[in-house]
């Protein structure tokens, strides 16, 4: 019999083989990007695939601008979160500037029979409408669809109070207006979330 060396079998001793691009986003959307010269294939939320090319082109061309602006070699993971951050600071002060309702916790009067609650009750009703409507989105992310419109049922049914504070309906409607209306931009829904927020901030009082 034979005595087997240290290095005879090494099968126990070998890495594991990483899982392959298809193994490791089947459960989620995937999208082949190029970036500084390079292919990439990435994760996604599944539907949003030709969303996230868009975004990567976005991201590429901040990149490159601060490669650009940047004097010396950088390498590309400091160019990367030096646009990462750059790109925070931009939705931070969007954010600020977008701050839709002082912070108080004060209920007011609605009348149910001033034109601009009548205005804002029908701008709501219809983005309700044209979201459950919409077959294009229920195919494309159902789940998303559903929950959109229990928000906007919910602040529906807020603004059937007689009192109602607008920080209740900043923290309900205002998220889910605010996200409608950037997803669906130029499309119906973004145009109906758009028209419900102006006429919500109309009927509030809100500058």
């Amino acid at each position: 019999m034979s005595e087997q060396g240290p290095s005879d079998d090494l099968s126990d001793e070998l890495p594991p083989t990483p899982p392959s691009d298809d193994e490791m986003f089947e459960s989620i959307g995937r999208v082949e990007v190029e970036f500084l010269g390079d292919r990439f294939a990435l994760g996604c939320v599944e539907g949003e695939e030709e969303q996230a090319k868009a975004r990567a082109e976005r991201f590429e061309i901040d990149t490159g601008e601060v490669l650009k602006a940047v004097s010396g070699e950088l390498d590309r993971t400091r160019a990367m979160l030096m646009s990462a951050i750059l790109a925070y600071e931009r939705i931070e002060d969007l954010e600020a500037a977008t701050t839709p309702f002082p912070l108080h916790d004060r209920a007011m009067a609605l009348d149910h029979d001033a034109p601009r609650y009548l205005e804002a009750s029908a701008a709501l009703d219809a983005l309700i409408i044209v979201v459950r409507e919409s077959n294009s989105y229920r195919e494309s992310n159902p789940a998303d669809q559903e929950r959109r419109l229990a928000e906007l049922q919910a602040g529906r049914t807020l603004l059937k109070s007689r009192w109602v504070s607008p920080e209740t309906v900043k923290a309900t409607l205002w998220g889910t207006l605010a996200y409608l209306a950037s997803k669906f931009v130029d499309a119906p829904i973004g145009e109906a979330a758009t028209a419900a927020w102006t006429a919500l901030k109309r009927l509030l009082n809100i500058g």
